[in-house]
């Protein structure tokens, strides 16, 4: 959990989601993500697990957007597929330098 200066019991929604959600992080731009439980692949092979991940604005508690990110077996990000405010498909990510590869 992250500490900023943001007073989080004033954040409209924030003890609801701050108590559904595995854990969040407060960011410099003054919004907070919110990130769901892991869940394993089911099946074995490059993605070992994903969770979904929300984001929403501090001073409102407005849903700015949603994704879903897949991770490798050493926990990083391999793939994001963004939900809303619109659904871009998904998007390959090189884990080693964080840039889209490829979209599907």
């Amino acid at each position: 959990m992250s500490q900023s200066n943001i007073d989080l019991s004033s954040v409209p929604g924030h003890a609801r989601r701050a108590a559904k959600y595995d854990f969040f992080k407060v960011l410099q731009n003054g919004r907070i993500r919110y990130y769901d439980s892991y869940r394993p692949a089911k099946k074995p092979g490059r993605t070992a697990g994903a969770r979904p991940v929300v984001e929403v604005e501090a001073a409102d508690g407005k849903l700015i957007r949603t994704w879903h990110e897949s991770y490798d077996s050493q926990g990083r990000v391999i793939r994001v597929h963004p939900k809303k405010p619109q659904n871009l498909g998904h998007i390959e990510i090189d884990p080693m330098t964080g840039k889209e590869i490829e979209r599907w």
